[in-house]
């Protein structure tokens, strides 16, 4: 009843005052309020005298909200403003000694308000009054989270606490930005972030949670006081001190909280230089001013590669018991990336230097005046960038780290793609050579990887093959059209060399000497033609083939294989055309000679071809291929021979007739389809002796084409007589065969 008649008598105290003030105007300003502190004071005695929290906040609260109602009809004054900062002081303290929460709570939750509402209304230039109001608010609000938290006992941070402690920051950034200029809001923010520092120092040993907390807050207070003070490359210079100092203090005082603060300065260095001083689109401006990004990019390079190297050695965190569950995981967490933060932090400072070293290159080819300097320095920044790439890959392959492989192959990447993107349809005029740092580069990454890495993957192959790609492009824009078979040609023989000299790995040698055999063929193709070109792909798959054998290296078959293939496809495409068998003309067996050659390729291959031990799966495979093949490329010979053959009688009976060129022709065709008979009869007789049914076959089929001919061809095309020596022949042949065969079948063994 005493607490219930007391609150009553406290609130109509309030609201009596506020009536006569507000609506009728019967006392000032000044007297209302002096009136609301002495109701508020004799509260506050009756709230300790009794223990009551409803008591307190009656006379405290209450009397925050009179200058709160008042603000209905007209703006916030300072006046009454710091009379809620002097209410509040006392609601602090009472709160405080007694524990009472929820007065805190509800004298932060009036006296916010009634402070924004009077930063507001002030606005820019503001009196020396208000800013005297705020900055009391800030020490206050500061000063109750420091005696909440020392009154609260124990290690870690009390909820309360920290949103006093913590809020205020926002508040603090909030006037001084509404009521400053730039140069006295960096020193609000340079002052906040002093008091701060000193929170954080004082509490450091008792109070781990809060000297943490003031340090973020006055970290975060000092950057945005940096940033009022300075721009441009000051402010990212400055940014990336603090990096380090607090990379720096977080190692020797073994915190990783200070860890995640430097990792934030980092984050706003690097987010200024990207947005503001060294946009990434000003590496293909031409006019811009390169050289005026490069002191930002330098400086968070710097930034980045001092706090890599102090993570490296990061002491275990000290005091992980006392801190908060989420607080401690995000510690532990962070202590197990420790290696991932220090090697990715090199190589983003590995790729600023490598920026800022081409920024600067672009200039320095505009100060030497190399015309067009703008392109030649294109070329320079292609070589910087394969060479960052590369140093970055190798730092990887050297010390297990996928992080720096994956960067260093993606930076590699990075490079090609700008100069599909860029280099070639904007700076055709020196494309050329980019590609030629281009295609070294990827060698020298294929070499690295085959060779570091120890393993064979995607990214070997890949890298040869841009690497001939790169190469061949080369070759194209540098040299003339007549030229660039033989640029070509030499790029081949460079690959080759680079296959020979890592030829104990053997993958990437085979990734090397392959693409020297694409490049090769792409040379032949460019440099040569007709019978050349057969006799050089033939000599080629001879080469190979005989290589294999000698170096036990069965892969090289397959390189025969395809060039074999080749050689007879444009043999056969181009040279001795299915045409010349069927159509009269003037040089039926002008393609011969490639048969010729193409068969002696073919003989090679069989007799280098043969079993061997496997090594891998590849090897297994063609260990398993080598009788199938075998036999296919002995009916490919016996094809291409008969073939070969019969050309060469269509030539010889041309050669050797005085008729028309029409009548050589069906004179040749009997002669061919006599020899396709005489060739049959002697297979049958050959499979019957030998007792080889394969044989037989063979010869009944080429006595079936042989007959097929004759109807097909020879009856519609060839003159009666030549048509009639034709039949006669074949027949001939055919009734010899079948007597023999009446024979000999009934002599030999059972067919094997």
């Amino acid at each position: 009843a005493a607490v219930a008649a007391a609150g009553a008598g406290i609130a109509g105290g309030y609201a009596t005052l506020l009536f006569a003030t507000a609506r009728y105007e019967l006392l000032a300003p000044l007297s209302a309020l002096a009136l609301a502190a002495g109701i508020a004071a004799l509260a506050v005695a009756l709230s300790l005298r009794w223990s009551s929290e409803i008591v307190a906040a009656f006379g405290l609260i209450g009397a925050m909200c009179v200058p709160a109602v008042a603000l209905l009809d007209d703006d916030a004054t300072a006046t009454g403003t710091g009379f809620v900062a002097l209410v509040f002081l006392g609601a602090a303290v009472v709160g405080t000694v007694r524990r009472w929460d929820g007065l805190l709570v509800f004298a932060g939750v009036v006296s916010v308000p009634q402070l924004v509402a009077l930063v507001l209304d002030e606005g820019e230039p503001a009196r020396a009054r208000v800013l005297v109001v705020a900055a009391a608010f800030g020490l206050l609000y500061l000063g109750a989270g420091v005696a909440r938290q020392l009154r609260a006992g124990g290690p870690r941070l009390d909820a309360l606490a920290g949103a006093f402690a913590g809020g205020n920051v926002a508040l603090t950034l909030l006037w001084s930005f509404v009521l400053l200029d730039g140069g006295a809001r960096a020193v609000a923010a340079g002052a906040a972030a002093a008091v701060y520092g000193a929170v954080a120092a004082a509490a450091w040993r008792r109070q781990p949670e809060l000297s943490a907390l003031a340090s973020a807050a006055g970290s975060a207070l000092a950057a945005v006081a940096l940033a009022q003070i300075l721009d441009g490359p000051a402010l990212v210079v400055a940014w990336a001190a603090e990096t380090v100092a607090l990379a720096w203090l977080g190692r020797r005082v073994a915190d990783s909280r200070f860890q995640l603060l430097a990792l934030a300065y980092l984050g706003l260095a690097f987010g200024y230089t990207l947005l503001v001083d060294a946009r990434p689109s000003l590496l293909f401006e031409r006019t811009a001013d390169h050289i005026a990004a490069v002191p930002s990019l330098l400086a968070v390079a710097a930034g980045a590669a001092a706090y890599g190297l102090l993570a490296r050695a990061w002491p275990q965190p000290r005091g992980l018991e006392a801190m908060p569950a989420f607080v401690r995981e995000l510690v532990e967490d962070l202590h197990v990336q420790r290696p991932v933060l220090s090697q990715g932090s090199i190589a983003l400072a590995a790729i600023l230097a490598a920026d800022a070293a081409s920024l600067a290159l672009l200039e320095l080819f505009e100060w030497l005046r190399v015309g067009p300097a703008f392109d030649w320095g294109h070329v320079g920044v292609t070589g910087l960038w394969s060479l960052a790439a590369l140093a970055l890959l190798t730092a990887g392959l050297a010390r297990s780290s996928r992080l720096l492989e994956v960067t260093g192959l993606v930076t590699l990447a990075g490079t090609i793609v700008s100069f599909a993107g860029f280099t070639v349809p904007e700076l055709d005029y020196v494309s050329g050579w980019s590609a030629l740092v281009l295609a070294a580069a990827c060698a020298s990454a294929a070499l690295l990887h085959g060779v570091l890495g120890g393993r064979i993957l995607v990214v070997p192959a890949g890298a040869v093959a841009l690497g001939a790609l790169h190469s061949a492009f080369a070759s194209f824009q540098l040299l003339s059209v007549d030229d660039e078979g033989y640029g070509l040609l030499v790029a081949a023989g460079a690959h080759l060399l680079v296959a020979a000299a890592v030829w104990r790995w053997r993958e990437l040698s085979t990734c090397f000497w392959s693409a020297a055999l694409l490049l090769g063929l792409g040379s032949a193709l460019l440099l040569l033609e007709g019978t050349w070109l057969a006799l050089a792909l033939s000599a080629g798959a001879v080469v190979v083939v005989v290589a294999g054998r000698a170096l036990l290296e069965p892969r090289l078959w397959l390189a025969s294989v395809s060039l074999v293939g080749i050689a007879c496809a444009f043999s056969l495409a181009e040279l001795a055309e299915p045409t010349d068998f069927v159509d009269a003309g003037s040089l039926p067996a002008a393609g011969v000679p490639a048969l010729v050659l193409v068969g002696v390729a073919l003989v090679a291959l069989l007799l280098s071809l043969g079993r061997f031990d496997p090594a891998d799966e590849l090897d297994a495979w063609i260990d398993a291929s080598v009788e199938p093949l075998r036999r296919a490329l002995l009916w490919l010979l016996a094809g291409l021979g008969l073939y070969g053959a019969s050309l060469s009688i269509l030539g010889l009976v041309e050669a050797a007739s005085t008729a028309g060129e029409t009548t050589e022709f069906q004179r040749g065709h009997t002669a061919v389809s006599a020899f396709w008979g005489v060739v049959a009869f002697a297979a049958l007789l050959a499979g019957l002796r030998r007792s080889v049914r394969v044989l037989r076959l063979a010869a009944l089929g080429l006595f079936a084409l042989a007959l097929g001919k004759l109807f097909l061809y020879d009856l519609s095309t060839l003159s009666s007589v030549t048509r009639a020596l034709s039949f006669l022949a074949v027949g001939g042949v055919l009734l010899l065969a079948g007597f023999f065969y009446q024979r000999l079948s009934s002599e030999t063994a059972p067919s094997r």
